[in-house]
């Protein structure tokens, strides 16, 4: 998973985007910080392993600055 990759959470149905990753540091586990955009998430955003998501299929956005 990578910044900017919508994903629903397998537990609460939430869906979120990712906006920033790392591994844990004694293992290989990805967690991402996800951004959630509806009410079924606890809090705003949180700390989630990769394992607890699935990416939801869309067009990424396209970072562009004009000349």
């Amino acid at each position: 998973m990578i910044v900017g990759d919508k994903v629903q959470h397998y537990g609460t149905g939430s869906i979120g985007t990712v906006i920033d990753s790392t591994y844990e540091l004694t293992t290989l586990f990805q967690q991402v910080c996800v951004q959630w955009e509806d009410d079924l998430a606890l809090h705003r955003d949180s700390w989630e392993r990769s394992e607890a998501l699935s990416i939801i299929p869309h067009e990424p956005y396209v970072y562009s600055f004009p000349d």
